[in-house]
């Protein structure tokens, strides 16, 4: 570091510029050699989609080959079938046989009448459909027709594992073939017959009154391998390349190796073999024997076969590179001299330039702010020097900018010389930002001003929830810019059935006490009830207020129902409607300002009950007091009527003492006696009479007690 810091700025210039372009010229030589290896890998993909493509036309041709041999199988067999004689169904002969659906193998058992050609047999005749395949080399099935479809009777197919011929499908009605059969024509095309794709033509076989009564088909594989294989193998591409082919089930069918034929490689290699499925066509760089390859693959649909060319990375691509790059080298090298001696002769008189340009730049890192420079240069220098002015003067403009926004201007304009402008476009980002903030700000201001009216009013009003409801709706009409509304209270009839009471009703500046009762059923106010969620619409029905509300017939067109609930208890329901759109930030308070409505509403019925659950509990305190002190003043009566009783008692036991006595002394006189007798005798049930008189009049006291 010492040896830099003692050098002049020129040698410096020089020294690092010299570095600059080494390193420059070391960038453009692996560029170079890459481009170059990019373009040869270019060139080889070309010629390799091309190599692909004449393989590809190769089997297109294979197939219409054997589409054409298919054909004329096909003829022949028609022909052969027609010079029996006339198709024709053995009405009297018939067999029984178990129908099998292909596509469901449900199995139905049916009973089927023989089919003729001429004198001769088709049902079952198994040495027919054989002698076709003999003189064809192509399968062929005969087929009856039968209400369900087509069902096979004779077939060239047979279960190798079994040794049994393949009958008793049947073809549906539904599918295609039948209904081309169906309609009297041939049917030709490709099918999948046990994941091997095979070429079919149907022909449908008629009686002589030009009924259907079945189908003759022909078929076979879609290529023939080994001839496919002899001529892909024998193609040659490059010096070195060669081609394979693979089914879709991973096993290699073509490959000039046959070491490799017959190889898997779902098994061999899954991953490639994963790839293959997944991209149908594609390249794929591997090594082998420390050697890197291509391998180059698409896929052929018709035959479910991918076809393959591998070419040697080395023969093809390596060989041609290093001449190239021999010849490159020499190239830098020359121009890196060059370059070096034209720099020490240009450095020269960029110095002085370069010094003015190095102090603004300096003051300007500091933030310190300059003039413009006055360097008139048509060279990289002079427009350095315009650049550098250009900054200037932006860095002046967003200075300014940033002095009116800290003066809380936000509305001030900035133009910007370009999109790609970063400071410029981070100054508006910063100004947008603000406004954002200042909006959210009165926003939140405008929440938190009229959540403290509201709570005001529900502290102020909770005395009746009839008043509540007013002051809640004359609340949401005037700060909501609301033109109608109402406000229902959740009530019960006698039998629990709950129901939206509408306690009052604005509309156009008039309050409205209208009496009606919703079922919480009912239309978009018994939906907010039972979803307890807040409904807006902008496209209010016409006549949605007239036959669920009952406000006057008004044109509106926006429409805010907000339940009142908290947790899953509903309480009430506000209904506003609007002839403009109401903004967000309302909708947002009406549904947060929803539960504490809510709530004070709750607080006010509980109130309401608690006073009235008081009244009667005083009256029926004054009620028992007063019973109370009925009961005491019987209770001194019956004590009175106790006490005369007593005093009664005593005296008649005090009489019947006294006749007792005179009892006595009767027996001193005999006469007298019986006279006394005779008067005590009347006194006792003059006495008795009494007591009689009083012990009922007692009994009365205690009833009336």
């Amino acid at each position: 570091m010492n040896f830099l810091s003692n050098l002049r700025l020129q040698q410096k210039i020089f020294l690092f510029t010299s570095i600059l372009i080494c390193f420059i010229f070391i960038l453009l030589f692996i560029g170079i050699s890459w481009n170059m290896r990019a373009h040869l890998f270019k060139q080889q993909d070309e010629k390799m989609q091309e190599h692909l493509t004449d393989l590809i036309n190769l089997c297109e041709l294979h197939k219409e080959d054997r589409q054409y041999s298919l054909d004329n199988a096909a003829n022949l067999a028609k022909n052969i079938f027609g010079q029996l004689g006339q198709a024709r169904e053995d009405s009297v002969q018939s067999v029984v046989i178990n129908a099998t659906h292909q596509e469901t193998q449900s199995t139905i058992k049916l009973t089927i009448p023989v089919l003729y050609a001429g004198k001769q047999k088709i049902t079952f005749n198994y040495d027919w459909v054989d002698n076709i395949q003999k003189l064809t080399s192509f399968q062929c099935i005969i087929f009856q027709k039968i209400p369900q479809g087509f069902i096979r009777t004779a077939s060239t197919h047979v279960i190798s594992d079994k040794n049994l011929r393949v009958v008793g499908t049947y073809i549906p009605n539904e599918g295609k073939i039948a209904k081309k059969l169906l309609e009297g024509k041939d049917y030709i095309g490709s099918a999948n017959n046990n994941n091997s794709p095979v070429l079919t033509h149907y022909m449908p076989i008629k009686n002589n009154k030009g009924k259907i009564i079945g189908a003759l088909a022909v078929g076979g594989q879609i290529k023939n391998n080994l001839v496919l294989g002899e001529k892909m193998t024998k193609r040659k591409y490059f010096n070195n390349a060669y081609v394979y082919a693979m089914l879709g089930n991973g096993e290699v069918i073509y490959h000039p190796n046959p070491a490799f034929k017959g190889t898997n490689f779902k098994h061999s290699n899954p991953n490639f073999y994963a790839t293959l499925l997944k991209n149908k066509e594609g390249k794929d760089r591997y090594s082998i024997n420390n050697e890197w390859r291509w391998q180059y693959y698409k896929y052929y649909e018709p035959f479910d076969m991918y076809i393959g060319i591998v070419v040697s990375e080395k023969n093809f691509i390596n060989l041609i590179l290093n001449d190239l790059i021999g010849m490159l080298v020499f190239m830098l090298l020359a121009l890196l001299l060059l370059s070096l001696y034209l720099m020490n002769v240009l450095l020269r008189p960029l110095l002085k330039p370069l010094k003015e340009i190095e102090i603004v730049i300096s003051r300007l890192s500091e933030g310190i702010s300059v003039k413009e420079l006055d360097i008139n240069r048509k060279d990289e220098i002079g427009e350095i020097c315009n650049s550098l002015n250009v900054l200037i003067q932006q860095l002046k403009k967003y200075t300014y900018f940033a002095e009116e926004i800290g003066k809380n201007n936000l509305e001030t304009k900035l133009e910007l010389n370009n999109e790609y402008n970063v400071l410029g476009n981070s100054l508006i980002k910063m100004q947008y930002n603000l406004k954002n903030l200042a909006t959210e700000n009165k926003l939140r201001s405008w929440a938190i001003e009229h959540n403290i009216i509201i709570s005001e009013i529900l502290r102020k009003y909770s005395e009746s929830i009839e008043l509540l409801s007013e002051k809640v709706l004359d609340f949401f009409i005037e700060h909501l810019n609301i033109q109608q509304g109402a406000f229902y209270v959740v009530e019960e009839y006698e039998n629990k059935t709950k129901f939206l009471n509408l306690k009052i009703a604005y509309a156009y500046e008039r309050k409205k006490m209208i009496k009606k009762q919703i079922d919480i059923t009912d239309g978009l106010l018994g939906q907010a009830y039972h979803t307890g969620s807040m409904i807006y619409s902008e496209d209010m029905p016409k006549d949605y207020l007239s036959y669920v509300t009952g406000l006057e017939d008004y044109t509106a067109t926006y429409l805010l129902i907000v339940p009142l609930k908290i947790g899953d208890d509903v309480f009430g329901v506000l209904e506003l409607v609007s002839f403009y759109p109401i903004e967000k930030y309302k909708l947002d308070f009406a549904t947060q300002s929803s539960e504490t409505i809510a709530s004070s509403m709750s607080i006010t019925q509980s109130n309401e009950l608690t006073k009235q659950l008081l009244v009667d509990m005083q009256e029926t305190t004054e009620r028992l007091l007063q019973q109370d002190e009925e009961l005491r003043q019987n209770l001194e009566e019956l004590q009175a009527l106790q006490d005369i009783s007593d005093t009664k008692q005593a005296e008649i036991e005090k009489l019947l003492a006294n006749a007792e006595y005179q009892k006595q002394m009767t027996k001193e006189n005999s006469t007298q006696l019986k006279m006394m007798q005779i008067e005590g005798l009347k006194k006792q049930q003059e006495y008795l009479q009494i007591i009689d008189e009083y012990k009922k009049e007692i009994e009365t006291l205690k009833k009336r007690g």
